[in-house]
């Protein structure tokens, strides 16, 4: 055999191990360290064992880091970690790492789930919320710190208040320190669910304040470097998610 062919085996086995290597990597992705059932839920949730189960599918470990959420924004945009979630889709996020997209917009049929933020408001008051804007606004509302619905909120004329932990907001609301708060419906509801205290003065607005997709997002250095990766990763979660595995998954939390 020539020195010339035993060279190009040679470089073409380096080059089949460096890309198996680079498949098997272990990714970090990182997630804000706040329940947001039953997509996340004491460092476990549906979400977490969505991505886990589409990275074993595709021969990866996963690690979740657990974070305050501006955190993971900025560790995802310099390339600390490999992806985030549970991001919905916002133009200016795209500075931060890339979403599954389509026909120049974000491919909703590689969500990890829907989510809508809902309107809380004291029992007895007369704030509401149309569909398209609120009635007799008055008073702060609170929203989680960092989170989409912000922009929105304040778009409609609130003045917005942040906090770290949606809890602290309703138990703010309950005092009487907020007028109202714009929260992650699923995760609003649990809270009342699990605190009478709450409940006894604190109601829930029926119309969604919004509806939305809510993505994996990957890091811009994942995205220049293992664009294929990402892509079959996005895939495997559209996959996964449709089968009896996350039924199975989704309602196990769903039952808690």
């Amino acid at each position: 055999m020539s020195k010339i062919r035993l060279l190009v085996l040679a470089m073409f086995a380096l080059t089949t191990v460096f890309c198996t290597t680079s498949w098997a990597a272990s990714l970090k992705i990182a997630t804000e360290n706040e329940d947001s059932f039953p997509w996340l839920y004491d460092n476990e949730g549906a979400d977490v064992e969505l991505i886990k189960a589409a990275g074993k599918n595709l021969g990866h470990d996963v690690e979740i880091v657990y974070m305050p959420w501006k955190r993971c924004l900025d560790s995802l945009k310099k390339n600390k970690v490999d992806g985030l979630f549970a991001a919905s889709f916002k133009e200016k996020r795209q500075k931060f790492g890339v979403y599954p997209m389509a026909n120049g917009t974000h491919d909703a049929s590689k969500q990890l789930h829907p989510g809508s933020y809902s309107l809380y408001v004291p029992k007895g008051s007369n704030l509401s919320w149309d569909g398209d804007k609120f009635i007799n606004l008055t008073g702060k509302m609170g929203a989680p710190m960092g989170y989409s619905i912000i922009d929105k909120l304040k778009a409609k004329g609130a003045e917005v208040h942040e906090a770290k932990q949606t809890i602290m907001l309703m138990k703010m609301l309950a005092n009487g320190r907020l007028a109202s708060v714009a929260a992650l419906t699923p995760q609003g509801d649990r809270i009342l669910k699990n605190n009478a205290d709450l409940a006894a003065k604190i109601t829930k607005i029926e119309v969604a304040l919004v509806e939305k997709p809510y993505y994996l997002m990957f890091s811009h250095d994942m995205a220049n470097n293992k664009a294929d990766l990402i892509k079959a990763f996005w895939a495997e979660i559209e996959k996964v998610r449709a089968s009896d595995q996350y039924k199975q998954i989704y309602d196990k939390y769903m039952a808690k």
